[in-house]
């Protein structure tokens, strides 16, 4: 298992890479396809702040096990946020990546249209719309999660 220092430098390094491919690489490319490589990199940076939070609760002994479950660790890291003074706007980002990555990873047909990348549910016969802009806000939010993060658990690399 990993302790909470070596999750927080993953949660930077992702958020890094989602922030770069977001206002760097895409502007130069315009590539509609980074829209996954940044909804992926992000997702992946809230899965590592909340696993780092409920390691470092375990490493201070307030927690025995963490579970496998994503499910049972959001709603267990839920519990434990507003001792990190994480509002419940920010929780629920982590569940929205998620959300959108486990849509992605099960759709039937993906494709780009215009600005836009889009995924098709045939049993519920939605579209789900994703763009750079979208992809951008989620950056935006995700930033004021990391940084809050990184204080409670004194991480050395800022954002």
């Amino acid at each position: 298992m990993q302790t909470a220092q070596e999750l927080m430098n993953n949660a930077n390094r992702h958020f890094r890479a989602a922030d770069h491919i977001a206002y760097v690489t895409y502007p130069l490319v315009k590539d509609n396809k980074l829209i996954v490589a940044v909804l992926e990199s992000m997702n992946n940076a809230a899965i590592c702040i909340m696993e780092a939070m409920l390691q470092s609760e375990k490493e201070q002994k307030n927690l025995a096990i963490i579970p496998d479950n994503f499910k049972i660790k959001y709603e267990l890291f839920r519990e434990r946020a507003y001792i990190y003074q994480i509002e419940e706007a920010e929780i629920r980002i982590i569940q929205e990546l998620k959300s959108l990555s486990d849509q992605r990873k099960k759709s039937d047909m993906e494709f780009v249209r215009r600005d836009k990348y889009i995924l098709w549910d045939p049993y519920k016969g939605k579209l789900k719309e994703l763009t750079m802009q979208s992809m951008k806000e989620y950056v935006h939010k995700i930033r004021s999660l990391l940084i809050k993060t990184n204080a409670s658990l004194q991480n050395v690399r800022t954002v």
